[in-house]
């Protein structure tokens, strides 16, 4: 137990760690800054911190979990993913003029940050299980299923932000596939002129 808690602490990141909470603890004080004058964000300050340690702990619990272990379920994860979002489409509470969050109670989550956990797991479970050898355009088309339909769930939301994310996904995974070179360049110059000036 004690050699597994002393690897699992050599292959962390603790300087990604560090800054990532040092990130979050400024914004938590920021909002305990702006909640001083007693407005309606006032109780958001516990709240965050909260939710930051709960984060914390799943980080750790996480870590601790062999990810390749976590490759059986990844396309049951990714199903339950898209049934997320499409209980969003009808039973979701508009934020930010996007509906993309799920309420029960005092709690909010939002379904589509789930979904890109199982969609990453699953485009890269994918990538790993490909023989090797050129792109196929079979392996194409699975890389775009499992990438494409939470997009466009998550753009139906009005979340173009989020939708973007599922993106780079796509192209990391053709690239890693062994996609020739000059597709990804012609790619490269289609998105390079489509561009705003």
């Amino acid at each position: 137990m004690k050699e597994e808690l002393l690897s699992l602490a050599r292959r962390l990141d603790w300087l990604l760690i560090a800054a990532a909470t040092t990130l979050a603890l400024i914004g938590i004080a920021s909002i305990d800054s702006a909640t001083a004058t007693g407005d309606s964000l006032a109780g958001q300050t516990l709240r965050q911190m909260i939710y930051l340690g709960l984060a914390l702990i799943v980080l750790f619990a996480l870590t601790w979990i062999d990810y390749r272990k976590l490759a059986v379920w990844a396309w049951a994860l990714w199903g339950v993913g898209l049934v997320l979002l499409v209980a969003v489409l009808f039973i979701g509470v508009e934020i930010g003029g996007a509906k993309s969050w799920i309420r029960w109670g005092p709690v909010s989550i939002q379904p589509s940050e789930l979904a890109k956990i199982a969609t990453v797991l699953l485009v890269a479970s994918l990538v790993g299980k490909r023989k090797a050898g050129q792109l196929r355009v079979p392996d194409t088309l699975l890389y775009g299923l499992a990438a494409g339909l939470p997009m466009l769930l998550v753009w139906k939301q009005n979340d173009t932000g989020t939708a973007a994310s599922f993106a780079p996904l796509l192209c990391a995974a053709v690239c890693v596939s062994g996609l020739r070179a000059r597709w990804i360049l012609a790619a490269a110059l289609v998105a390079a002129a489509m561009a705003p000036v």
